[in-house]
């Protein structure tokens, strides 16, 4: 429910949603309901590219699930207490 209301919030945003400020956004929502979970950016190069996603339980919520295999994890902050 949380991620479909985050998607539902951003369509009325007068810019693009990036990845960086969506997933943040969620991880603080989990944040508020006591759930587990990881914000994580992972990058590659050449070309250069990042993307930032959330996970729970090692489960990519709301993206592609190939992510950790395409891209080099860089930052992984979990909110586990």
């Amino acid at each position: 429910k949380l991620v479909y209301a985050l998607y539902k919030v951003t369509e009325y945003y007068p810019t693009n949603i990036k990845c960086l400020q969506w997933s943040s956004t969620l991880a603080l929502l989990f944040l508020q309901q006591n759930w587990k979970c990881d914000f994580v950016v992972g990058v590659q190069s050449p070309p250069f590219f990042a993307h930032a996603w959330v996970e729970i339980n090692g489960r990519i919520i709301a993206d592609e699930k190939n992510l950790p295999e395409q891209l080099a994890i860089i930052l992984r902050i979990s909110n586990e207490r």
